[in-house]
């Protein structure tokens, strides 16, 4: 009989134990959504009083300017390639 059913019954022991194991982690995740569920929770929020800042803050000028000229300068380098490969190829632009 064993020879028979030997197989099938340890295949069905090792599902069994998978599933008790997946059956306890989800017993596990339940327990803390319950726990998590059932918390009370506050409505009340503290504000601090508003004080002024220490020190002023103002926007890094020389970083914008620094960026936008760099932005300008490659835009027209890449316009000036274009007309040129342009120019090359007898294209009215």
């Amino acid at each position: 009989m064993l020879a028979d059913y030997g197989g099938a019954s340890i295949s069905l022991s090792e599902e069994l134990s998978l599933d008790r194991e997946s059956l306890s982690k989800l017993k596990a995740q339940y327990e803390k959504l319950k726990v998590d569920a059932m918390k009370n929770l506050s409505h009340k929020f503290i504000v601090n009083k508003a004080t002024k800042a220490e020190k002023k803050s103002y926007p890094v000028r020389w970083l914008i300017v620094m960026m936008s000229s760099l932005c300008a300068f490659f835009l027209g380098v890449i316009v000036l390639l274009i007309l040129n490969r342009a120019k090359e190829l007898n294209l009215q632009i």
